[in-house]
């Protein structure tokens, strides 16, 4: 951040603390109603928004929010739905073999607790032909780890969280776990077929994912 004199002259750079993670764009806006002007930064390889509270001065706090994503290349704040609140549009794109397509993400903010996915998150996802049910698995950022150097994972792909969401047909799972300070969550939704669990897609690289901690 380049803090502005008022002249059209700018001062020596200010480091925001970063939590090691790319930016790929930035929005500015007072999301928690404070009346000093934040920062949401969209994250393109790490895939999540995380959000910087400013102190009204020229310093802004580390990350206070995550929003797991994919890879996020543009963000624009702005009030979408008419409440006096900056909401975010963030687009997402994922340039995998056999990723989903690009989409435009909307995060409606809600006051104080600063757009909903501080508190919580709502998981939804298209109906797959044939599906009986759907898995859904949620992990920490953190632990993407690839020590072996094999395109995946060494722990798999997070928990199964179908015991928090017992109606299994449905296309939807209310999550409201806040992930440790400085991390975030990713999640993976996979169709059940009369044949068992469906596959959990590829990675970027062409690995097909395996779950670590398989659904009952």
């Amino acid at each position: 951040m380049l803090p502005g004199a008022g002249n059209g002259t700018f001062g020596a750079a200010v480091a925001v603390p970063d939590d090691g993670s790319q930016p790929a764009a930035v929005a500015v806006a007072d999301f928690d109603g404070d009346g000093s002007l934040d920062l949401a930064v969209s994250q393109y390889y790490d895939s999540y928004v995380s959000l910087h509270r400013g102190a009204g001065t020229t310093t802004f706090g580390p990350p206070a929010a995550h929003f797991s994503s994919r890879w996020s290349s543009t963000i624009v704040a702005a009030d979408l739905d008419g409440d006096d609140l900056p909401d975010l549009a963030v687009g997402q794109d994922y340039h995998g073999p056999t990723g989903s397509p690009d989409v435009l993400l909307v995060l409606p903010n809600q006051g104080p607790a600063l757009l909903g996915f501080a508190d919580e998150v709502t998981l939804r996802w298209p109906a797959q032909c044939l599906a009986l049910s759907y898995n859904v698995y949620r992990g920490a950022i953190s632990e993407l780890v690839d020590a072996n150097s094999n395109g995946l994972p060494d722990g798999g792909y997070g928990e199964c969280l179908n015991e928090i969401d017992p109606d299994l047909t449905d296309r939807a799972l209310l999550d409201d776990e806040i992930p440790t300070s400085g991390d975030g969550f990713f999640y993976l939704a996979t169709a059940v077929e009369l044949g068992g669990e469906q596959s959990l897609g590829a990675t970027s690289g062409g690995f097909e994912r395996l779950s670590g901690l398989p659904c009952p």
